[in-house]
């Protein structure tokens, strides 16, 4: 389950759908019938591979930082709510 939009954002850049890459590259060259498609999809292919591997790390860390951001901003929603209910804030 998704829980936040930086989740959904992780989740669609480092998704699924460079499992579909082989199987689109081949249905490419063969309703072109031109082996370049076939060559010029690899080399898309293989950059996004490096790309993906070489943002993992950075947006790992900012998907840490967003969801440390998301659990302190309920956090203090949840005191002000406490305080302005009759209680103090913790």
């Amino acid at each position: 389950m998704v829980h936040s939009r930086a989740e959904a954002a992780f989740i669609g850049w480092f998704g699924p759908i460079r499992d579909l890459d082989p199987v689109l590259r081949h249905l490419a060259e063969r309703l072109t019938g031109n082996h370049e498609v076939f060559t010029l999809a690899t080399l898309a292919i293989a950059a996004s591979v490096l790309i993906h591997g070489a943002s993992a790390a950075p947006l790992g860390a900012w998907l840490r930082r967003q969801e440390r951001q998301g659990q302190e901003r309920q956090e203090r929603q949840a005191e002000w709510k406490g305080a302005r209910d009759g209680g103090l804030p913790a």
